[in-house]
């Protein structure tokens, strides 16, 4: 076992932590000092066994500041009120609870929660349904998505995404499963509505198809795309051009069932 233990007491910022993580883990010269590369790096590190410890955790906050001591705390782990908590949500509603360590424990670390997953196929009854049949048109299937599962009243499309509804259907796409791309900070299209807000409008701006996955997608507000893999040939209907390569970066939300 490789053991980390950081006095906050000793620490004058961030920097400093991600020093010691970098010597005691070996990390890459290409690590990034970040807490995604931290997190990604601690995934990692999993093929051994790995403990970090912080003493005078109170002092961390006046260390590296209330912001970055929380993101690392969420990082290394969650606190016990907050596991308690989760466990008894979900005992409460007839759920299994298992945690999952399989970031620091590697294989061993899911096996709780492998146990659990099986034992619920198994023994409780499924009452999985379509949230829609893939047979309606494209814009009752992402309606269905904004009402029933974002909580909107309803959706507005610009010309341009209803042009290329139009044009997906016509050529065949149109009995695909949706994707919704959005912002994953809101139910919303809008990231600065937060909680579980009621009543407003999802913009659709624009609509594509990636044939390789085998869904379209809507994108919604503001949400940005990037370029992915080429489109698999094999899905596109006999005598129709290739579809976009692009896939959403920000929260996407494919909605089969519920």
């Amino acid at each position: 076992m490789k053991t980390l233990i950081i006095d906050a007491a000793s620490i004058d910022s961030m920097y400093t932590i991600h020093d010691r993580f970098i010597a005691a883990f070996d990390f890459a010269e290409c690590y990034g000092e970040t807490l995604d590369s931290l997190h990604d790096y601690l995934c990692e590190i999993n093929k051994f066994d790995a403990h970090v410890k912080i003493l005078n955790n109170s002092r961390l906050e006046e260390a590296v500041g209330a912001k970055e001591a929380a993101a690392l705390r969420r990082v290394l782990t969650d606190t016990e009120a907050e596991t308690n908590f989760v466990q008894q949500f979900c005992e409460e509603r007839g759920c299994e609870f298992a945690l999952s360590n399989v970031w620091a424990q590697g294989g061993e670390g899911g096996i709780a929660l492998a146990e659990k997953v099986l034992k619920t196929l198994e023994e409780k009854e499924s009452h999985f349904a379509p949230l829609y049949d893939e047979n309606l048109p494209i814009k009752e299937k992402i309606g269905c998505i904004a009402t029933k599962i974002y909580g909107a009243a309803s959706v507005s499309y610009t010309a341009e995404a209803s042009r290329q509804i139009r044009k997906l259907e016509e050529m065949g796409f149109g009995n695909l499963p949706v994707c919704m791309a959005k912002t994953q900070y809101s139910l919303s299209d809008n990231a600065k509505l937060l909680g579980r807000p009621e009543g407003f409008t999802i913009t659709v701006r624009d609509v594509y198809v990636s044939a390789g996955a085998g869904f379209v997608v809507a994108l919604t507000g503001a949400v940005m795309t990037m370029p992915s893999t080429a489109t698999d040939s094999t899905m596109l209907p006999q005598g129709s051009p290739a579809a976009s390569g692009t896939e959403p970066m920000a929260a996407c939300t494919v909605a089969l069932g519920r």
